[in-house]
């Protein structure tokens, strides 16, 4: 792809981000890095914590995709999230489908926001913890930082224990 083509897109995903924010009055901070490609790097470039970093993994639960999002330093324990979802299995979403489901992001780099896409969004526990939260902005070249309380109220993600040594499903809004 362009760089032309690939900088429009890359704008078109920020300002839609940006917009929603701002839209429900959400302070929140884009900050520029050098490219990474993983939530690992991310965590690296920027200097903070892996617990603060909101990774979102995409998966598919039979028919339906789920947006999961926790901390970067985390794991997925996709026996649970299948348990969770009532799901005979679930597998990560595959490039292909990222790309279907988010053509305006770069893939690995979708934002924790759920509604953009209409696609359902579970939020692991250990996420609701922190005071702030990082995330990717659609880029491998930009994260958002915002409060965790107004990502909630945002969002209004399913909140439940998913990562790999979480134990049980937590208050959340619906149970699937």
């Amino acid at each position: 792809m362009c760089s032309f083509v690939r900088k429009e897109r890359e704008m078109a995903v920020v300002g839609r981000l940006q917009r929603l924010l701002e839209q429900h009055h959400i302070p929140y901070c884009v900050t520029p890095h050098v490219q990474t490609l993983t939530a690992k790097e991310t965590v690296d470039a920027l200097c903070i914590p892996g617990q603060k970093m909101a990774k979102t993994v995409i998966v598919k639960a039979c028919s339906r995709y789920v947006m999961l999002v926790l901390p970067a330093d985390a794991r997925i324990d996709l026996a649970k999230v299948a348990g969770l979802l009532g799901a005979k299995t679930v597998r990560l979403a595959t490039e292909a489908e990222m790309h279907a489901l988010f053509p305006d992001c770069e893939i690995g780099a979708t934002p924790p926001f759920g509604d953009l896409y209409d696609v359902e969004e579970w939020v692991d526990h250990s996420m609701i913890q922190m005071r702030e939260i990082v995330c990717d902005a659609g880029t491998h070249r930009e994260a958002v930082t915002l409060q965790t309380g107004d990502f909630m109220a945002l969002a209004h993600p399913t909140v439940a224990n998913f990562h790999a040594g979480a134990a049980r499903c937590t208050k959340s809004r619906a149970m699937h």
